[in-house]
């Protein structure tokens, strides 16, 4: 059973971590592929820099709502802070129905690192 981020809700409409993979420096595909375990699509990407928005691309739903979204426009170089935020704004497109799955990329660091969220029931 997957791991609920929003105890307060129903399993039925839990968040939950779906996936996650990290691998080396500048190897955001392959975490994100990782963390994928599979799937074709999700509804949207959040990561902390355009530069890996082309291989993060394939991987969003044509006509999805949230699409690609680089969070270091909005949130500068604070990379604890950033991936915090990341996550936060998944959980709230998840929970008010902009998005059923949002892929959470960070590439930064000395690696990469994605995590895949979902709303239950989706």
């Amino acid at each position: 059973r997957p791991m609920i981020l929003d105890p307060i809700m129903s399993y039925a409409d839990a968040i939950v971590v779906a996936g996650w993979g990290i691998t080396g420096r500048n190897d955001a595909a392959g975490a994100a592929r990782l963390a994928l375990g599979g799937r074709a699509q999700v509804d949207g990407v959040l990561a902390d820099e355009g530069r890996g928005a082309a291989a993060m691309t394939p991987w969003i739903a044509p006509g999805a709502r949230l699409g690609f979204v680089d969070v270091s426009r909005a949130w500068a170089t604070s990379e604890a802070s950033r991936s915090c935020v990341m996550a936060a704004l998944a959980v709230a497109h998840l929970r008010d129905a902009s998005a059923r799955s949002v892929l959470v990329v960070t590439t930064r660091g000395t690696s990469c690192v994605a995590l895949l969220l979902e709303r239950e029931g989706a």
